[in-house]
């Protein structure tokens, strides 16, 4: 789809977080909010952004938050975050090039990688059925509900396995798509954004928080797949049932478009914990992805939630509107 062929709409950058800097404020055209698809706004071109000086006092403030957590020895040994505000653009970042492994997160890409191949080889490929013949018995327990994960013997659709793998995060889904995607593709994409292909398994691959985002970034800015796929992806993303990270940290109701990652070891406590999506807050959309290494599950939730409040606190505070923070 050649999105130059729509009519743009200007945005002027002087909004929610101010601009500071010589030449005047960044300029960033996209196409008009389509009801249709509501939680994508392709963008179509983007004039070099300005330096935002209200933007850096919330950085020092989660810079400051993850810092002090981490010298708690409350359990979080290491904390990256990486902002960016998706309607005007400038963005921030607190150790965002760290790498951690991104386990769970992977299946993101995944999902994009099918909703693509339908796209653009097969569209009946998301009601392909597969019947789900995998041994389950030395299943780790994810403490997930009957309905929330894959039945042995039972026949799935491929789109019905890619809503258990994403919105619940069933393992089961998850190893029955890799059986069945094709690795190539999956290669490609992240060859596509000049990324470092990782394992498609998530176990021992890295990945840093500034170069995950990238992810969300296209979804919403729907420029790798159509408008109704980034859409689709999206509202399947904003299903997820995980809510001790970013949902913990923002008012009730709040849309949030996200996905969470957790890799632990049998042999020794490290733990990596992430979650990372779109929150949009009215007025302003913006990106967040906080990634946590650590000993302490809780605590690193609880990092996440916090510094989720943190921003949406400053967001509404810069917007000058007075929303009760969580």
């Amino acid at each position: 789809m050649n999105l130059l062929r729509v009519a743009p709409l200007l945005l002027s950058a002087a909004g929610l977080w101010g601009c500071a800097g010589q030449g005047g404020p960044a300029r960033y055209y996209r196409q008009r909010e389509s009801p249709k698809f509501p939680l994508v706004t392709p963008l179509l071109h983007i004039d070099d952004t300005m330096d935002f000086k209200e933007l850096r006092s919330v950085r020092e403030d989660v810079a400051d938050l993850a810092r002090r957590r981490v010298a708690a020895g409350d359990g979080v040994e290491a904390v990256a975050v990486y902002f960016r505000d998706l309607n005007l653009g400038p963005w921030f970042g607190v150790n965002e090039r760290e790498p951690f492994i991104p386990a769970s997160l992977l299946k993101v890409p995944i999902m994009m990688v099918l909703f693509k191949k339908a796209e653009e080889e097969a569209p009946e490929l998301l009601k392909m059925r597969i019947t789900s013949d995998i041994d389950y018995s030395k299943d780790t327990d994810q403490g997930l509900e009957r309905d929330q994960q894959v039945q042995p013997g039972k026949t799935y659709t491929i789109e019905e396995l890619v809503a258990l793998m994403v919105v619940h995060s069933d393992n089961r889904a998850h190893e029955l798509l890799l059986d069945f995607l094709d690795r190539g593709d999956f290669k490609h994409l992240f060859e596509d954004l000049s990324l470092p292909p990782p394992d498609i398994r998530g176990q021992e691959s890295y990945l840093s928080a500034r170069n995950y985002a990238t992810f969300f970034r296209i979804l919403y800015n729907a420029s790798y797949l159509s408008r109704s796929a980034s859409n689709r992806v999206l509202e399947l993303l904003s299903r997820s049932s995980y809510e001790e990270g970013l949902v913990a940290g923002l008012p009730p109701g709040t849309k949030v478009a996200h996905k969470f990652g957790i890799r632990t070891y049998d042999d020794k406590p490290d733990l990596h914990l992430h979650d990372c999506g779109i929150v949009y807050r009215p007025g302003m959309p913006y990106l967040l992805c906080v990634m946590t290494r650590g000993r302490s599950r809780p605590a690193q939730a609880d990092v996440i939630r916090s510094i989720a409040a943190l921003v949406y606190g400053a967001a509404v505070e810069r917007g000058g509107r007075k929303e009760a923070r969580p």
